[in-house]
């Protein structure tokens, strides 16, 4: 029985990942990638990428949110601004679409 709650959990997180890379737009990915320079050119952006490990340090990710805000005229409120926000390319989306759907911004 756990088994299956367990196989049905990860199949929710699979396929919450589709849906948020089939919602991505090519702002949030072209914003993204410069900060990540060590992803090889034309990598794929995997929802669950470790950024860290392709170059994201806590410096660069103080320009990711600058350059967040200012492509989709929204602002991070400090209490967003942690690690785990900004761990993966899919949690940094879904903290973009939370803040866009609050703000009225399509």
């Amino acid at each position: 029985m756990a088994r299956r709650r367990h196989r049905r959990d990860v199949d929710r997180v699979r396929k919450a990942d589709r849906t948020v890379t089939d919602h991505w737009d090519e702002t949030f990915e072209s914003v993204l990638r410069p900060y990540l320079p060590t992803l090889p050119e034309g990598a794929p952006l995997a929802p669950d990428l470790v950024m860290a490990a392709f170059g994201l340090n806590s410096v660069a990710t103080v320009g990711l949110i600058a350059a967040l805000e200012d492509a989709y005229g929204v602002t991070f409120p400090d209490e967003e601004l942690v690690p785990a926000n900004f761990r993966t390319p899919g949690s940094a989306w879904a903290l973009l679409t939370r803040l866009r759907a609050t703000s009225g911004r399509p």
